[in-house]
């Protein structure tokens, strides 16, 4: 979160705590069928990379390196 707010990005805590905005976003993400949460683990629902690229990709501009996140490095779906 530092890099993006060096970069200029706006950052939005709630309750100004980095691990309760962690919690929230997985949270969202798990609401949202886009991940799953296996006892702690959060693992990529079948078919969601996309998605969660295309959101990784919305920010990319932001991060030290540019570029799109890469296919592969969202660690794709999770095992059966």
């Amino acid at each position: 979160m530092q890099a993006l707010r060096e970069a200029g990005a706006h950052i939005y805590l709630p309750r100004a705590d980095q691990d309760y905005s962690v919690s929230v976003g997985l949270r969202m993400l798990t609401l949202r069928h886009l991940v799953e949460d296996r006892e702690g683990l959060f693992f990529v629902r079948p078919g969601e990379v996309p998605l969660l690229r295309y959101y990784a990709n919305s920010i990319a501009h932001l991060l030290p390196v540019p570029g799109p996140v890469p296919a592969g490095s969202l660690g794709g779906e999770h095992p059966p």
